[in-house]
């Protein structure tokens, strides 16, 4: 089989995918972030020669982190669009098949790609397609 050229088949699957996998760490990273902040501007939780240190390094952190941070969001929105394309483009698959067993031809086998999830329903799906095809014969 062909590898599909389109990442995008079906939005709104993979949009929750995604949001699932990317929100949770924006939001986790931010929290800890500021966590850092207010433990370091806060100069009662920190004595000021630890402070004298390590502000200027959290600066430079801070720096790097502004150029990496974006390129990290970007790797991680590819990978989890290339995830659940694994899942939604199978799904999409399956129903554009099961529309056509729905109109009447049961000679219709489910066939995924290599490395594609889903593969035992689609085994499933295709013994019970042989049952109603043997039956359609027989009437």
């Amino acid at each position: 089989m062909r590898k599909r050229r389109q990442f995008i088949v079906n939005k709104k699957l993979q949009f929750q995918y995604v949001s699932f996998a990317i929100v949770p760490l924006i939001v986790g990273a931010a929290f800890v972030y500021y966590l850092i902040y207010l433990m370091t501007m806060n100069q009662m939780a920190i004595p000021e020669i630890i402070l004298y240190y390590l502000v200027p390094a959290m600066r430079r952190t801070n720096e790097v982190l502004m150029v990496i941070a974006p390129l990290a969001l970007i790797g991680l929105f590819v990978a989890t669009v290339l995830a659940s394309h694994r899942l939604a483009g199978p799904l999409h698959r399956l129903d554009r098949e099961l529309h056509r067993v729905a109109s009447g031809d049961y000679s219709v086998r489910i066939t995924f790609r290599k490395g594609d999830e889903l593969s035992s329903l689609a085994h499933s799906l295709n013994s019970v397609l042989d049952v109603l095809e043997q039956k359609s014969k027989e009437a």
